[in-house]
């Protein structure tokens, strides 16, 4: 018998060929010398345009259930939605047939919004790679919870000297993607657990990690930056999470206050939706998140730290913490599998213990320790309206990331795991 021959990766491209038809065809032709077949999917707006594309506007818009000619005269963001809708039908019925291997666009602001937006539709570990002109703008609506790979055009998207070469090492990175081996089954296996961490609770989490690691469980460790919640609680609905350990809960204070590090409303309710175990911690819950000086007025005579340049920490007040706690046990009470959240009564982050790091104002100036034991019983009351049936509270005079504290985390996970 001799060796099968292997037909090259075909990739999906996105993109407006009646605004960008040069560039898009300088893109296909890096991306052959790659290796790499294409099938190209026009979402224009305006004009459908002669080409050889694969999937020309008007199939594009009836596979949406319009006519092209209707979407045409349509304003920008609502042809650009049927169009999106009928790019997602034809690439999903593709991928579902193992017909493309990858996704590549190009495109500016509006081009981006909607090949992200398509590209959003495809697992994680699926190769999209998105070339904008806004890749170095707020990426988080573009990426949202996935793993897009935005590289910058730098100039406008137009061929030149310095696009030609970022086309060329755009198709060469998509092309070392889709010829890297794939995760092995063994690796698939592994029971998938969600955890939440920042650098202020790392310790505490890093001794789950290692503990649990070593007994053939994988920890996805989500940062809590606002994306990072998002995205756990979008993989726990999706069943890709089977347990999780919610011991940095910070996103839910920032949510509630204004703050940057925002994963929304929804925070902290699909784990409990999808009936997933759950041990939670308030990890971080001392603090509130501000990119560098950017503080709201409201709040700026309150206790600071600056983390880094970009990162500012706002001290919450006991008030607060009511307000975060209460709200945390709703969120809990909501909960189809028994919960257990461990309160760690020396200190929620490595800032707030006794002894810890000083706080002070905007303008530099002292303004008293970070630890504030009264703000964290403040939280602890709140969370006390919990229905007890279904949430077990455990307080441990312990610091979160101290080794004590560490162990009452694994206990609590093994008494979860074992009950679901």
């Amino acid at each position: 018998m001799g060796t099968p021959v292997m037909s090259d990766p075909t990739v999906g491209v996105i993109g407006t060929l009646d605004t960008k038809g040069p560039e898009f065809e300088y893109l296909e032709g890096e991306l052959r010398r790659c290796g790499l077949s294409t099938l190209v999917v026009d979402i224009s707006c305006r004009t459908d345009v002669q080409s050889d594309a694969a999937f020309r506007p008007a199939e594009v818009a009836r596979r949406a259930g319009r006519a092209f000619g209707d979407v045409a005269r349509l304003d920008k963001r609502a042809a650009g939605q049927i169009m999106v809708s009928g790019a997602k039908s034809i690439l999903e019925e593709l991928y579902a047939n193992g017909a493309i291997d990858g996704l590549i666009a190009l495109g500016g602001a509006n081009g981006t919004l909607m090949a992200c937006e398509i590209m959003q539709a495809f697992p994680i570990g699926f190769p999209k790679v998105m070339v904008s002109v806004v890749a170095a703008c707020d990426p988080r609506q573009n990426v949202g919870t996935t793993d897009i790979v935005l590289i910058n055009t730098v100039t406008d998207l137009c061929l030149n000297q310095l696009t030609k070469q970022i086309f060329s090492n755009a198709s060469a990175a998509l092309a070392g993607m889709l010829r890297q081996a794939k995760p092995s089954a063994e690796a698939r296996a592994k029971r998938q657990v969600g955890a939440t961490m920042l650098g202020l609770t790392q310790e505490c989490v890093l001794q789950a990690q290692a503990a649990l690691e070593a007994e053939g469980a994988e920890l996805l460790i989500f940062h809590t930056n606002g994306i990072g919640g998002a995205a756990l609680e979008d993989l726990v609905s999706k069943g890709k999470v089977e347990l999780v350990l919610d011991l940095t809960t910070n996103e839910v204070g920032n949510h509630l206050l204004g703050g940057v590090f925002d994963a929304g409303p929804r925070r902290m309710q699909a784990a409990g939706a999808a009936g997933i175990p759950q041990v939670v911690a308030p990890g971080a819950t001392d603090l509130v998140n501000f990119w560098g000086s950017s503080v709201p007025a409201r709040f700026r005579e309150r206790r600071f730290i600056f983390h880094n340049v970009q990162n500012t920490l706002m001290r919450t007040t006991p008030e607060e913490n009511l307000r975060i706690g209460r709200v945390m046990a709703d969120k809990l009470n909501q909960s189809q599998e028994k919960v257990v959240v461990l309160i760690p009564l020396q200190g929620f982050s490595g800032n707030d213990r006794a002894g810890g790091p000083e706080a002070i104002t905007l303008d530099g100036k002292p303004a008293g320790p970070w630890h504030d034991p009264e703000a964290d019983r403040a939280f602890l009351e709140g969370l006390k309206w919990a229905n007890p049936a279904l949430v077990d509270i455990w307080e441990l005079d312990a610091h979160i990331n101290e080794a004590a504290f560490g162990q009452a985390v694994l206990h609590a996970y093994h008494a979860c795991a074992s009950n679901s």
